[in-house]
């Protein structure tokens, strides 16, 4: 089988990268921080939509990462996010967006 082949084969995923922005205050977690339930809303929804695979705060309070499904371009990923008050307000700023190509994938309940 050819390398393009196997490339084929493999899932893509949307990694969304975060760090805490100027409104985060140190030493509370994700969910002790100004707009939470906005937040917590959006992402509810990209889960309840199958675009959210995984995600989460770093234990650091540096930052999260999000793990969206499929190959997203940079403007969907953005559209995504535009109303989640965390970004809105400061609370964390959008870092990096970048696809993976998925070699191990041991996430049983994640689909591509």
């Amino acid at each position: 089988m050819s390398a393009y082949a196997v490339r084929r084969l493999m899932p893509t995923r949307t990694v969304v990268l975060f760090s805490a922005g100027p409104a985060w205050v140190s030493g509370r977690g994700s969910r002790q921080q100004a707009h939470w339930e906005g937040h917590a809303a959006v992402i509810d929804n990209l889960t309840e939509r199958g675009l959210l695979v995984a995600g989460g705060p770093f234990a650091d309070e540096s930052g999260a990462m999000n793990i969206l499904s499929g190959s997203l371009e940079r403007d969907d990923v953005e559209r995504l996010y535009a109303t989640d008050p965390f970004l809105v307000n400061g609370i964390f700023v959008l870092e990096r967006i970048a696809l993976w190509l998925v070699f191990v994938d041991r996430w049983a309940c994640a689909t591509a």
